[in-house]
């Protein structure tokens, strides 16, 4: 365990095998983490969304799935499949 420092508390391990900060109980970090996961899925779901509009908006202006597929780092197979027609 690592060495405590003057004047810091100790941090305790919780149930889910990672360090409490001192001063907090293990219900509070798992409803921390908790609203942390569900608050990132939302914004997960949106970025989803926002990225098959623009693939949808660079086909329309004439991008190829090459260069779709080059900005976000995959192939333009995997672009298509993504964001094509038939997804």
């Amino acid at each position: 365990m690592a060495q405590k420092r003057k004047g810091q508390k100790r941090s305790t391990y919780g149930t889910l095998g990672a360090r409490v900060p001192a001063g907090h109980t293990v219900p509070s970090v798992v409803d921390w983490v908790s609203e942390r996961l569900r608050v990132l899925e939302t914004q997960r779901v949106e970025v989803v969304g926002e990225q098959a509009l623009t693939a949808t908006h660079a086909r329309s202006v004439g991008m190829t799935w090459e260069q779709i597929g080059a900005a976000v780092g995959i192939t333009r197979q995997s672009a298509h499949q993504r964001w094509g027609r038939s997804a």
